[in-house]
């Protein structure tokens, strides 16, 4: 029988285990197991939630030309448009997309189309998130706006939708002929478009199967923000419009009521514009008085006399 002395001087390793087994009292392959099956733990943080500080957002407002050069007070209706602006907003910068609007402010661009809008202004912004707001020259701003009014807390842009109804079946098919089918039931806020420079990227595409940009812009963009955005994204619209062709007066009458109070909409914009425009100047001087001293740089083109 081997002592403890010779198993120490030929075993020793054989006499460790001994000892140990001795002094656990029959536990020591019990902790060794233990010990062998017990993994290294790290801990696991999540990815910190993003925080969107929607007030250092860079906006940019682009106005669409969509009224005929033949109306004589579109001038007029520039620089009334372009009073509002500046007493209203701090956008990052101001656009045009016209044939025939003038500037003379290397500030304020103008584009012939919204092609050369994207190429020169849209595209070169990203990969930099910034959003982009579309009007036309029919839309005037009433009110002091931030970024709030545009954008979620969560940083979506806002939907504006003007009532619900049947949609719209030009921008559900081309829904259905791109992505899939979408179903919706309202009419987006007309003349008012608000999206991100990304989306814009993404559908950039889809804009040479839509006939008209107007309906791109003002209908297919704000849609498809539902579509990606959900409906948290949807804002009953604080825009109001009028008929330059019947009940516009009562409008009138009511938006200079309620001017300068919480119950002023947003904007105010006007579906169609002919040359019957002596209420509409005298309507326009009592909401919009001021007058900018940069407004004489934007113009409209004089056709040449033949």
């Amino acid at each position: 029988m081997m002592t403890k002395a010779s198993k120490l001087l030929n075993t020793p390793g054989l006499f460790v285990k001994d000892a140990f087994k001795n002094i656990l009292g029959g536990r020591s392959k019990e902790i060794i197991n233990a010990v062998n099956i017990t993994p290294t733990v790290e801990t696991i943080t999540e990815p910190p939630l993003l925080k969107y500080d929607n007030e250092k957002l860079n906006i940019h407002l682009i106005v669409i030309d969509t009224v005929s050069d033949k109306i004589k007070f579109k001038e007029s209706l520039i620089r009334y448009q372009y009073r509002s602006i500046i007493k209203y907003t701090n956008f990052k910068s101001l656009s045009y997309i016209s044939q025939s609007i003038i500037s003379n402010n290397s500030d304020i661009s103008v584009f012939k189309n919204y092609s050369e809008a994207f190429k020169n202004k849209i595209r070169n912004i990203s990969p930099k998130r910034e959003l982009f707001i579309f009007i036309d020259l029919n839309f005037l701003f009433l009110k002091k706006v931030t970024n709030k009014d545009f954008i979620s807390p969560a940083g979506i842009p806002y939907t504006f939708i003007k009532n619900k109804k049947r949609n719209i079946d030009r921008v559900k098919n081309t829904f259905a002929e791109h992505f899939c089918e979408f179903d919706y039931n309202f009419s987006p806020a007309e003349k008012f478009c608000c999206v991100d420079n990304m989306q814009l990227c993404h559908y950039n595409n889809i804009l040479e199967s839509v006939s008209n940009p107007h309906d791109y812009l003002f209908e297919f963009l704000p849609i498809s923000n539902t579509m990606t955005k959900g409906e948290q994204s949807i804002i009953k619209s604080p825009i109001q419009f009028a008929l330059l062709d019947r009940g516009y007066e009562e409008k009138f009458i009511w938006i200079q009521s309620v001017h300068g109070s919480k119950r002023c909409p947003l904007a105010v914009t006007f579906n169609k514009m002919n040359d019957k425009n002596d209420d509409y100047a005298m309507f326009l001087d009592t909401i919009v008085p001021h007058v900018s001293r940069d407004e004489h740089y934007l113009s409209v083109k004089q056709e040449l006399s033949h």
